[in-house]
């Protein structure tokens, strides 16, 4: 899946931003830029990287510029800001620049580049069948309710046995990122503003796909959305918790997120598995 590429430059361009953040030298300008550079290879992995850049855009726009009175300091953080919008843009489009140098059908023009292949990509981005027995609703994604299976076969080499490859989010993580979304909502007034900023971040990524109701979607949409849930699970805990208690309580968490994991390997992976046990890892109706 492109999904894990994608989501893997989000993370790099998020950690390079919080690393400028954590910096007071103007050379965490070239660290700021490396952010945006990251952004443009996820977009370029796939468009819906752009459900996150946006309101992670805005959110660090919003948070550089609020308090800034000096005209001179503001003007260039306005002028910063901008072009970190635009960077993304440009490496999306220099990612194409190979199809200038190809022979064959496949060659391409930079007009074609900037122009035609946007065009051509939406097209068959609308040509996908309604009719998949797979698809869900953006309203169901954190209750993974209909994941997906990639792959089921009857083993050929053992009798009564199988192999599956599911598309299955860890339950535990799925729950516990939940919870603390809706316990950081209801502690709104409170909670800290990084808290909020990632609170945000999560809400816009997921709820987007809100808007795609003509087209199939899918339980992997959520993947980057998901992975914010690793942020909110922590952040959540500090709204509770001492902060020596939190570590605590992230070490059983991974623990037992662990054990999980092992638990559902065999149908994550394809082994091959007694089919008398099959049922032991259908806790939904919707995972069958």
């Amino acid at each position: 899946m492109l999904d894990i590429f994608m989501v893997c430059f989000i993370l790099l361009a998020t950690y390079l931003y919080l690393l400028q953040l954590s910096r007071k030298t103007i050379k965490n300008d070239l660290i700021f830029y490396l952010s945006a550079v990251s952004w443009g290879f996820a977009i370029a992995v796939k468009w819906s990287a752009i459900f996150t850049f946006i309101p992670f855009t805005i959110l660090m726009s919003y948070q550089q510029l609020r308090f800034l009175k000096n005209k001179k300091l503001l003007s260039y953080n306005i002028k910063k800001n901008l072009l970190y919008g635009v960077i993304p843009l440009l490496i999306y489009f220099i990612t194409f620049l190979p199809y200038l140098f190809v022979e064959g059908p496949y060659k391409s023009s930079l007009f074609d580049i900037v122009f035609k292949m946007p065009i051509q990509m939406y097209h068959l981005q609308q040509s996908v069948s309604n009719q998949h027995s797979y698809r869900s609703s953006w309203i169901t994604w954190p209750f993974m309710l209909r994941p997906i299976w990639y792959e089921y076969l009857k083993a050929p080499l053992k009798e009564s046995s199988f192999q599956g490859v599911m598309l299955l989010g860890n339950p535990l993580q799925m729950f516990l990122g939940l919870i603390s979304t809706l316990l950081l909502l209801f502690r709104w007034e409170i909670i800290k503003p990084y808290s909020k900023s990632f609170l945000i971040l999560f809400v816009f990524s997921w709820i987007t796909w809100s808007l795609f109701q003509g087209r199939p979607t899918f339980f992997y949409y959520f993947f980057p959305s998901a992975i914010i849930y690793s942020f909110l699970v922590p952040m959540a805990l500090e709204e509770i918790f001492e902060r020596n208690n939190v570590k605590k309580i992230m070490l059983i968490f991974v623990v037992l997120s662990a054990l999980l994991f092992y638990y559902f390997y065999p149908i994550l992976s394809g082994t091959i598995s007694p089919e008398k046990i099959r049922l032991q890892w259908y806790w939904m109706s919707g995972w069958i």
